[in-house]
């Protein structure tokens, strides 16, 4: 394996860790019912607001079950395909035509 082909490997990786990390953060307060809040009500009881962070990552809303949650995946790996497709077999006229634009 060549040194090329190792760095590439280790670039995919990384990129594949940084799924782990969140994709935003906000600072706010969490309200009695649990729900998160920018700002505090100037009503609030004091001390019924807590501060805390909130964390949005890439697939919160991921579910096995559902197909549309794959295709969100799908759509970022299929990329990775055209690479190994190239040079498995010639590419058709339309492929050439969407790779070239």
């Amino acid at each position: 394996m060549g040194t090329q082909t190792r760095i590439k490997g280790l670039a995919a990786l990384l990129l594949l860790g940084s799924l782990a990390l969140p994709q935003s953060t906000c600072a706010g307060y969490r309200a009695p019912d649990g729900k998160f809040v920018a700002t505090i009500p100037r009503d609030a009881a004091p001390g019924t607001y807590q501060p805390m962070v909130q964390r949005d990552y890439a697939f919160d809303e991921f579910r096995v079950t559902e197909f549309g949650s794959w295709l969100r995946i799908a759509e970022f790996v299929w990329p990775g395909r055209i690479p190994y497709h190239h040079h498995a077999q010639p590419l058709r006229a339309p492929t050439r035509i969407l790779l070239r634009s």
